[in-house]
C-alpha cells in the first residue's frame, strides 16, 4: 500500500469575491491485493469492490449512523420491503403488495416462501417483531418517529401486516423504502440468540451474506443462493473504507474500485472515459441547518446574513470546479432543477447586507459568534463556510464531531450551525421530513405553525399534486425566514468504471440494490 500525506486547503478569504481555485495535493492509499477486483483471463467478473467513504456503526438496522445513510451496506443485507421506482412511486420489493383506502390504514403483503438465511421465515410476525424494536422508547433508531402515529400492528395472517395510524399519511410507504431503515428486515430468531453478535454478523433475507468484516478496512459479501429473486450474478462484493476523496478516486481510475463516492475532482473524473459519473440532475444539497432555539441564530437577522452570504459562482467552482454537474443556481436545491417540488424564486447573494445585519446584530451589545459541527465525511466544505462567515462579521469556528456522534448530536439539537448533506431523494419523506419537521426530529428547533403546516401538506395530502404545493410553499418558507441555507447539490456523487453498471432502476444517492449491479 503506498501512503501519501494529504493536504487540502481552500481558497484565501482574500479570493472569495472572484473565480475560486480549488487547491488541492493529492495522496494515496490504494485497495490491497486481498479486495482486488481482478479475474483470470477469459472469464467475466463476479466481484466488485466498492470504495465506502467512512466505517459505520453495524449492520443493526437500529444504528443511527448507519441506517441515516441510506444503508449503504445494509441494503445488501436486509433488502427493503418497499424501493423507490423510476416513476417516484414507492413500489414493492421484498413485499409483495401494499395498499391503503384512507391514507391511515396500510396493508403491506408478504412474498410467500422467503426465508431469511438462517432459514427461519420472513412473515408478518418479523415483521412487527423489527417494527416494535424501531418503535421502543428506549430505542436509538433514527426511524422511531415514523412510527409515533401508529394506532396498531396486526398480523391479519401470515404474510399480511395491517398498520393503523392515527391519522392519514400518504406518504407512508416511503418509510419502508432505502430512505429509511423501517423496510430492513433482520430475522428475530438470530437478534434473540445473539443480540451483540447481530450488529456484527447479520441475519436478512437480502440478495447478499456478510462473511467477514474488519473495521476501519473492509466488508466481504457473497451472493445469497436463496435470494427471492434468484441468486445475482455479482457473486462477491467488498466494501472497503477509504475516507479519503483522492484515495479513493486513485483507486477508481487505477480499476481497484469498481464503484465509489467522488467528491472534488468533477472535472478530471467527468472527462475520463473509463468512468460513468451518476450525477442525476445534482439533486440533493449541502446545507447549513441553524439551530433556531439558541443565539445568534434564534435571530432572523443572522440566519438572513448567512443565507445570502454564499455566492453561487464561488460555491460551485469551490465543490465542482469546472464540471458541468452543477449550473450554480441555488433556487430548486435539493429538489433539482425542473421537478414539480422546485420553487425556483432563488436566494440573492448580497455580501453588503449581510455584513450589516450582522453588525447590527453586533452593535446590540450581542456576540455573533458561533461554532460550525461538521464531520470528516463532509470533508473540507467546512473550511469555505468558516471562511465566508468570518467574511460578513461572524466569529466562527469549527467542531468536527466523530461519525458515530455526528447523528446523534444533530438529533439531540446540542449544536448551533450543523453541515448536512441531503442525498439525492425520491421523497421528501421521510429524509427531509425528519430534520424540519416539529413532528420529528427537527433538528432545527422551530415552532413555527405556518411553515409547519406547509410542510404537513406537502407529505400527508392525499394527492401528489398538492403534496407538490405545499413543498414548494414549504421552500419559500425556508427562505423568507431563513431556515436553510442551501450552499449547493449534493457535492458527492456515485461514480462506477464504465463497464460497470447499477441498473436502470438506480435513482441516485449512496444506496443501491447490488442485484441490479452488472458488469460489461
Amino acid at each position: 500500500m503506498n501512503t501519501r500525506r494529504t493536504s487540502r486547503r481552500w481558497l484565501a478569504q482574500a479570493a472569495l469575491a472572484t473565480t475560486l481555485p480549488v487547491a488541492l495535493v493529492l495522496s494515496g492509499c490504494a485497495p490491497s491485493a486481498e479486495t482486488s477486483n481482478d479475474a483470470p483471463a477469459g472469464e467475466p467478473r463476479t466481484s466488485i469492490v466498492i470504495g465506502s467513504t467512512y466505517e459505520h456503526d453495524g449492520f443493526d438496522p437500529m444504528n443511527p449512523a448507519s441506517a441515516s445513510a441510506n444503508g449503504e451496506r445494509l441494503v445488501p443485507v436486509f433488502d427493503t420491503l418497499l424501493r423507490v421506482d423510476t416513476n417516484g412511486a414507492a413500489v414493492p420489493q421484498l413485499a409483495a403488495s401494499v395498499e391503503s383506502p384512507d391514507g391511515a390504514t396500510w396493508r403491506f403483503g408478504l412474498r410467500e416462501g422467503v426465508t431469511f438465511t438462517d432459514g427461519t421465515p420472513l412473515n408478518a410476525d418479523a415483521v412487527i417483531y423489527n417494527l416494535e424494536r424501531h418503535r421502543a422508547p428506549d430505542s436509538p433508531s433514527s426511524s422511531q418517529y415514523l412510527l409515533a402515529d401508529v394506532v396498531s400492528m396486526v398480523a391479519e395472517d401470515d404474510l399480511t401486516v395491517v398498520i393503523t395510524l392515527g391519522s392519514p399519511n400518504f406518504s407512508f410507504p416511503y418509510s419502508f423504502t432505502a430512505s429509511g431503515a423501517l423496510g430492513l428486515i433482520g430475522s428475530p430468531a438470530a437478534f434473540e440468540a445473539d443480540p451483540e453478535g447481530f450488529n456484527r454478523a447479520p441475519i436478512g433475507a437480502g440478495p447478499y451474506i456478510v462473511e467477514e468484516w474488519v473495521p476501519d478496512d473492509y466488508v466481504k459479501m457473497t451472493a445469497n443462493p436463496d435470494y427471492w429473486a434468484g441468486e445475482p450474478e455479482i457473486k462477491e462484493l467488498t466494501y472497503r473504507v477509504l475516507p479519503d476523496g483522492q484515495s479513493r478516486e486513485n483507486a477508481l481510475v487505477s480499476g481497484q474500485l469498481d464503484i465509489t463516492v467522488a467528491a472534488g475532482n468533477f472535472e478530471a473524473i467527468s472527462n475520463n472515459s473509463d468512468l460513468t459519473v451518476y450525477a442525476h440532475g445534482a439533486r440533493g444539497g449541502m446545507s447549513l441547518l441553524p439551530n433556531t432555539s439558541v443565539a445568534p441564530l434564534d435571530d432572523q437577522r443572522i440566519r438572513e446574513a448567512i443565507l445570502i452570504a454564499f455566492d453561487s459562482a464561488n460555491s460551485k467552482q469551490v465543490f465542482f470546479g469546472n464540471s458541468d454537474i452543477w449550473d450554480g443556481t441555488r433556487g430548486c436545491i435539493p429538489f433539482g432543477a425542473g421537478t414539480p417540488q422546485c420553487e425556483p424564486s432563488s436566494v440573492k447573494t448580497d455580501v453588503e447586507r449581510a455584513k450589516q445585519l450582522v453588525a447590527e446584530y453586533v452593535a446590540e451589545g450581542k456576540s455573533a459568534a458561533l461554532e460550525i459541527m461538521t464531520t470528516g465525511w463532509l470533508g473540507s466544505s467546512a473550511e469555505y463556510v468558516d471562511q465566508v462567515l468570518k467574511s460578513i462579521g461572524i466569529e466562527s469556528t469549527i467542531n468536527s464531531v466523530n461519525p458515530g456522534d455526528y447523528i446523534p448530536t444533530l438529533y439531540g439539537g446540542d449544536f448551533q450551525l450543523g453541515m448536512w448533506q441531503m442525498v439525492p431523494f425520491e421523497s421528501f419523506y421521510p429524509l427531509g421530513y425528519t430534520i424540519f419537521s416539529n413532528q420529528a426530529r427537527n433538528v432545527i428547533q422551530q415552532q413555527d405553525a405556518e411553515f409547519e403546516a406547509a410542510l404537513q401538506t406537502g407529505v400527508n395530502a392525499a394527492t401528489q399534486a398538492e403534496r407538490d404545493a405545499g413543498l414548494r410553499e414549504m421552500q419559500k418558507q425556508w427562505n423568507d425566514k431563513a431556515y436553510v441555507t442551501w450552499i449547493s447539490p449534493m457535492a458527492q456523487v456515485v461514480v462506477s468504471r464504465a463497464d460497470v453498471s447499477l441498473g436502470e432502476g438506480y435513482l441516485g444517492g449512496l444506496a443501491f440494490y447490488p442485484q441490479d449491479i452488472s458488469i460489461g
